[in-house]
């Protein structure tokens, strides 16, 4: 099916809106626009369900992921006073392991966030950090810390060796593995110092995705606000993750002399080069979780796509070794 593909006949069937019914929705769509449909998850827009006949997104996603996003989206940011999608229901699927979750409809790409938003994007993360820290449900959420980002090194390598003999890659794919693994036994014999620096920085909610797609920007009587969405990789943990320096196009960029203005108050122990040191750890900390997402493609036919994705992750965190491991 088309991405982005309308429905507008039988949606009363549709597993979206017997989801929405279930959660206590009252409207059938008017019509349903698919979003996305991943391995994991998939996401609607359901025209027409809402209060006022707003849209709804509904989002069907594994269960613990799903009770991860309820819990930022209704119980955390509110508590933190952190602007933030409004919840409109949750439900459980009967013996699948998957559930639904149903907010305020965030809107297109008309409300995508430009170059000149980054002062609202890194003033807007520095207030979430410092604020969310406070509140003790964020503290149950999955861990975030170092510890997670090696699960992630040690489970790509070994997805990687696994798949080095598929017949489908070329001589210099392999090489390339190679050179990715080499990379991740050097992070390895040095994960002693991550781990310590990361553990003289404050523990707070850490989005995990933040970038661009995941975020809109939109006007209210105060101004432009931030939102975010897709907290399913989210967690308690060192705010490192979000911090991330990489320049690829679909990273947000986030001003870290900014950043540290707005966190000062909260964490004055916290100097720039504290700041700085944890974009470094945070670009790392990406990557390796990215390689090991990208990974488990490699044991698929699409081996050619998965390939240029390496490519530019294992660019990129030699780039990262190479003029910031210093800082660590």
């Amino acid at each position: 099916m088309a991405k982005q593909a309308i429905l507008t006949t039988d949606l009363a069937e549709h597993p979206a809106s017997r989801a929405w019914a279930a959660a206590g929705g009252n409207d059938i769509p008017t019509r349903i626009q698919i979003l996305g449909r991943k391995k994991k998850s998939a996401v609607y827009r359901l025209g027409g369900a809402g209060p006022g006949g707003a849209g709804i997104i509904a989002k069907r996603s594994r269960l613990e992921d799903g009770l991860t996003e309820r819990t930022i989206y209704a119980e955390i940011l509110p508590s933190a006073g952190i602007n933030a999608l409004q919840s409109f229901g949750f439900t459980e699927e009967l013996d699948t392991g998957f559930a639904w979750l149903f907010i305020e409809d965030a809107g297109g790409k008309e409300h995508a966030p430009h170059v000149n938003h980054r002062d609202l994007i890194s003033d807007w993360l520095g207030l979430m950090h410092a604020r969310t820290a406070r509140v003790g449900a964020a503290a149950h959420l999955p861990d975030r810390s170092a510890s997670h980002y090696r699960k992630h090194l040690e489970s790509a390598r070994r997805t990687i060796l696994q798949h080095l003999g598929n017949p489908l890659m070329l001589p210099e794919d392999v090489s390339l593995l190679h050179s990715v693994v080499d990379q991740c036994d050097f992070l390895e014999a040095r994960w002693n110092q991550i781990e310590s620096f990361c553990n003289e920085i404050p523990r707070t909610l850490v989005h995990g995705d933040f970038v661009a797609k995941n975020m809109c920007v939109r006007n209210s009587r105060n101004g432009s606000e931030l939102l975010l969405f897709d907290w399913e990789t989210a967690g308690w943990g060192v705010p490192a993750a979000d911090l991330a320096q990489l320049g690829l196009e679909s990273m947000a960029s986030v001003d870290l002399t900014v950043y540290r203005a707005t966190v000062r108050e909260s964490w004055p122990q916290v100097c720039l080069g504290d700041v700085e040191r944890l974009g470094a750890v945070g670009s790392l900390f990406r990557l390796l979780a990215m390689i090991g997402w990208e990974s488990t493609e490699l044991q698929y036919g699409s081996v050619q796509k998965c390939m240029g994705s390496m490519r530019v992750y294992q660019a990129a965190m030699a780039q990262v070794l190479r003029t910031e491991w210093r800082q660590l």
